[in-house]
């Protein structure tokens, strides 16, 4: 027992606690990141109950049954950089994005001749087909429609990079403090339902 009225042991903890408090500033050494990294995840979990049988798992099909511990989680985790690759690589746009851009060009607003609570209703006739658009109309219906997707898909983005960063360390990061809890639940909700609603043109 020191004269401080704590053991050598825990003394020693202590110190070692006040030593390291400004986490951004400490740096582990080389042989402090061998322990923690190969010694300690890599071969002392191996002797864990049912890390064998987990390692078995993930050998033959390729995930384990601790994956269903936050299932939506796993799932984030093995779309979010799928649908960061996604994004890069498309081509070609939905075939709904395309007509609600086309409808400058092949749709004409008129009056329908009804009210609604006391407003004038309005209802769009056709008036060419979207294969008569000139060259430039073209263009520019497939870069709208090509920035509409591309929103798109970064909302889908974002809402899964949210709840990864939800359940890793980055829940500590500023960035992630900063946005409010409301803010979280429309990115969410926005996100989700693009996700159900896209689910079926994530292809190109």
């Amino acid at each position: 027992m020191s004269k401080s009225g704590k053991t050598p042991l825990a003394y020693n903890k202590a110190s070692l606690c006040d030593r390291r408090i400004d986490w951004e500033k400490y740096k582990p050494t080389l042989w402090e990141l061998f322990l923690a990294d190969y010694w300690y995840n890599g071969f002392l979990l191996l002797f864990r109950r049912g890390t064998w049988v987990r390692l078995l798992q993930r050998l033959t099909r390729g995930w384990d049954d601790s994956d269903t511990w936050s299932l939506d989680v796993s799932v984030a985790k093995f779309l979010l950089p799928r649908l960061k690759r996604y994004r890069e690589l498309r081509q070609g746009v939905p075939a709904d994005l395309y007509r609600v851009c086309c409808m400058k060009y092949t749709h004409k607003r008129i009056k329908s001749g009804q009210k609604y609570e006391g407003e004038e209703c309005y209802e769009y006739i056709k008036i060419k087909n979207d294969w008569e658009l000139t060259e430039k109309q073209s263009r520019d219906v497939h870069n709208k429609a090509e920035k509409m997707w591309d929103t798109e898909i970064r909302e889908m983005i974002d809402w899964l990079q949210d709840i990864v960063d939800e359940n890793s360390d980055e829940f500590f990061s500023p960035k992630f403090q900063r946005i409010s809890h409301e803010e979280r639940g429309k990115l969410r909700e926005r996100g989700k339902k693009l996700y159900c609603e896209r689910f079926e043109d994530l292809w190109w």
